[in-house]
């Protein structure tokens, strides 16, 4: 009994602590007759709507099976051994979370891969009893999704029964922004007068994704709301007094991008000082030594001519 306890609470965090599993109400299908056939499950997916109504189609959801269920406990298959996962010992959400994204790197090749239709919906079928692990193969236009560990059975409280069709809304959120920061070119201090940036889908900059201004409080444009894919940023006007940076920056959208720090999503563009601007401290200290040069010069020239008129007196 103890055992089947430990099966009952994992399959209980799914359900409660990922808010987006639940098992099909059992009138909702046919349940086999005959007992000595084994029970097949099934896993329904379905992506809820985006604030920004982002589509939901053509989402490509993988599925591998990463453990089985044997005399009440959870056996990890071959090729997970090796990850530091005790199915038998997760007792909080957090654990369910980190057991998922511990052995998704670890998946070679999913048991089933599908895409979803324009309701973004997805049905995995014919599954054996196990645990499975959910996750994006191809995010296409939708946010990021959390992979998400799934047991078949799942433990149905209102039926009070272990039930093999499952729901699934999995979690999702939008990316990181994309943050974009001016600073001075000599000493890297962020410039807070206004610049506007630009992303751009291809790398001669002509297809215009969307434009950001940065903000004069912090000297950062921000770009969120993108999608996995490779973008370029250019600065398209420069501060006052600065001049107008040519450098053209490739960004990779990717899980490296997403589940990096904050320094990955960050760029800093370095602005030269324009020749007469003059902010102390900022200008361009080259043109200063070569007028400081040329003073010299004429002082000199000056003394020369002055001494030969007093010769020829």
């Amino acid at each position: 009994m103890k055992k089947r306890n430990k099966i009952v609470r994992i399959m209980t965090l799914s359900l409660l602590s990922l808010c987006c599993i639940k098992p099909i109400q059992a009138q909702e299908i046919e349940l086999k007759p005959d007992p000595s056939v084994q029970e097949k499950g099934s896993i329904h997916v379905e992506l809820e709507e985006t604030k920004d109504r982002l589509s939901r189609e053509g989402v490509e959801l993988s599925l591998s099976r990463v453990a089985d269920i044997k005399d009440g406990s959870y056996v990890l298959d071959d090729l997970y051994r090796s990850a530091d996962v005790d199915m038998n010992d997760i007792k909080t959400a957090e654990g369910l979370q980190e057991a998922a994204d511990t052995l998704r790197p670890l998946v070679k090749r999913p048991l089933q891969a599908k895409r979803t239709d324009a309701q973004g919906i997805v049905d995995f079928t014919d599954l054996k009893v196990g645990v499975y692990l959910l996750y994006v193969s191809d995010q296409a236009g939708y946010e990021t999704i959390q992979p998400t560990l799934i047991s078949v059975p799942m433990w149905d409280e209102t039926a009070k029964q272990m039930n093999y069709h499952i729901e699934v809304f999995p979690k999702h959120a939008p990316l990181p922004a994309l943050h974009v920061r001016k600073v001075d070119y000599y000493d890297h201090k962020s410039i807070l007068k206004e610049a506007a940036f630009t992303l751009y889908s291809d790398a001669a900059c002509t297809k215009i994704i969307k434009a950001e201004k940065t903000d004069p409080k912090s000297g950062i444009a921000v770009f969120d709301g993108l999608i996995y894919g490779t973008v370029y940023v250019k600065e398209t006007k420069a501060p006052a007094g600065y001049q107008l940076s040519k450098e053209v920056i490739k960004v990779t959208i990717n899980d490296n991008w997403v589940n990096g720090d904050d320094k990955l999503r960050t760029i800093i563009f370095p602005d030269r000082p324009l020749p007469t601007s003059g902010g102390p401290n900022t200008g361009d200290h080259t043109n200063i030594v070569g007028w400081i040069f040329l003073i010299g010069i004429s002082a000199c020239a000056t003394v020369f001519f002055l001494h030969r008129k007093h010769e020829a007196q």
